[in-house]
């Protein structure tokens, strides 16, 4: 599988920029709107039928 012309982008995050509090999950302590942001893709492969985003932040304090 070719993943290098597979490109995931969204009018609703910049890259570099912090993410907008609306899209911000609304539970474990944080406080956003949980919205899901706009992503749109081009050049994926034929046969997946879903895609999974996670987005992870290394400073957020860790719950256990």
């Amino acid at each position: 599988m070719n993943t290098s012309s597979f490109v995931l982008t969204s009018p609703d995050i910049a890259e570099g920029a912090t993410i907008s509090t609306r899209f911000v999950f609304n539970s474990f302590g944080c406080t956003g709107d949980n919205v899901s942001p706009e992503l749109r893709w081009r050049g994926a492969p034929a046969g997946p039928k879903n895609f999974a985003a996670t987005l992870y932040h290394p400073p957020a304090p860790a719950r256990r």
